[in-house]
């Protein structure tokens, strides 16, 4: 299990004390990109966020699916030498206080499965995570957990 979550700029105070609620009382850290990388690049944030441990929590679909994308290819050509922590974004329209609920249900379930290197998508119209493979056949497929 990774350290904790980290919020990504589309996140505020309020979601990170509402995240800070939950998760510091089962042991995870929170921490928000507006803290420590103000007005940092995406791929900044997935990599302060492997740095620390922690899975990155985003609402950014179409840049961090192309960034997951990068990642896979600069490890396997062996450029990057660690996997990211993981990526966790919803499809569809969520609150994001709901959405932290989603993603914390998804940590602290017993069967979360390693997140090395994946990217998880919530699709919120089935209530169900699906796991991102960019080069594979069949792209997305559900999560059984």
């Amino acid at each position: 299990m990774p350290a904790g979550i980290y919020l990504d700029e589309m996140f505020g105070v309020s979601a990170e004390q509402h995240a800070l609620a939950r998760a510091g009382a089962a042991g995870l850290a929170v921490t928000r990109a507006n803290r420590v990388q103000l007005a940092a690049r995406d791929p900044a944030l997935l990599a302060y966020a492997e740095a620390q441990d922690l899975v990155l929590v985003t609402r950014n679909v179409q840049d961090f699916l192309r960034l997951n994308e990068i990642w896979a290819a600069l490890r396997d050509w062996g450029l990057i030498p660690h996997p990211h922590t993981g990526i966790l974004i919803p499809l569809g329209d969520v609150a994001k206080r709901a959405w932290i609920d989603r993603v914390l249900d998804l940590l602290l379930h017993p069967n979360c499965p390693p997140l090395a290197d994946q990217l998880l998508f919530w699709r919120v119209a089935s209530a169900q995570w699906e796991v991102d493979q960019p080069y594979a056949r069949r792209r997305r497929r559900p999560l059984v957990l």
